[in-house]
């Protein structure tokens, strides 16, 4: 199984020569990402590094292009190298990233799927067989990319949370119902979701009332939903009023 390893630690590496072309999926207009990935992206957290270079070909990732703790060497206007280590190791690890549209966009969020594995000779002459990612799409810092959204070409379908019983609420026997008014938007997603949510009214044990609110605006804000599923009406003003009911004997309820 592929362990993903996220680096926490730059360690001082040499450089390298570049003696081959990187790997490079070929682009296709309009990508239908879910698709090509057959399946949703995984989400990697940091700069990732991989025990197996074969494995992770196909495979596809939300990841930022950035090494940020260790070091980056251009190896031409469309491919980047980053090394890094673990911390207290002196194992280098090293992933190539290409996009064959242009010049790489270092520091910016995208998806990438895993391609051929990339050789090239270090200084010292050592051969070196690196993971290697090509650019699928650059995500914005407007992209709503959530699983369900269709915004990569997957199944639409409405995102439904939990409304959290907060544990004080719970240790105290605390009840109450939270009325919330919230800014709906769908933008190109089928689906829609909340931008901005306040507080209408509040009815319960007023020792309760910050967290009970808190927790209510957290579900609309992690919810989203399509017309038909819709658990209010959204007015002419888009505008959506909900009522979160924190209720003992049912432990939650919408």
């Amino acid at each position: 199984m592929r362990r993903l390893l996220l680096v926490i630690a730059a360690l001082a590496v040499p450089g390298v020569g570049w003696c081959e072309d990187a790997h490079r999926t070929k682009e296709v207009p309009e990508k239908n990402i879910y698709s090509i990935c057959h399946g949703y992206p995984s989400e990697l957290q940091g700069i990732i590094g991989f025990d197996d270079p074969y494995d992770i070909k196909g495979k596809c990732f939300f990841a930022r292009i950035s090494s940020r703790f260790g070091q980056k060497q251009w190896l031409s206007n469309n491919s980047v190298l980053i090394i890094d280590a673990m911390p207290g190791s002196m194992q280098e690890y090293t992933t190539v990233i290409n996009d064959e549209t242009g010049h790489i966009k270092y520091n910016s969020s995208a998806i990438l799927i895993g391609t051929e594995p990339t050789n090239y000779t270090s200084t010292s002459g050592q051969m070196i067989i690196s993971p290697t990612l090509s650019v699928l799409r650059y995500i914005g810092p407007d992209g709503l990319l959530f699983p369900g959204s269709g915004a990569l070409g997957e199944p639409v379908h409405s995102i439904h949370t939990s409304i959290e019983y907060p544990p004080d609420a719970l240790e105290n026997n605390w009840s109450g119902k939270v009325t919330t008014s919230c800014l709906m938007e769908r933008g190109k997603s089928l689906l829609w979701h909340a931008t901005g949510c306040s507080i209408v009214s509040f009815d319960g044990d007023k020792e309760a009332k910050e967290i009970f609110s808190r927790s209510c605006i957290d579900y609309n804000m992690r919810s989203a939903w399509l017309d038909k599923d819709l658990p209010a009406p959204i007015g002419a003003d888009k505008k959506m009023q909900y009522t979160c009911r924190f209720i003992l004997q049912d432990d939650e309820e919408k």
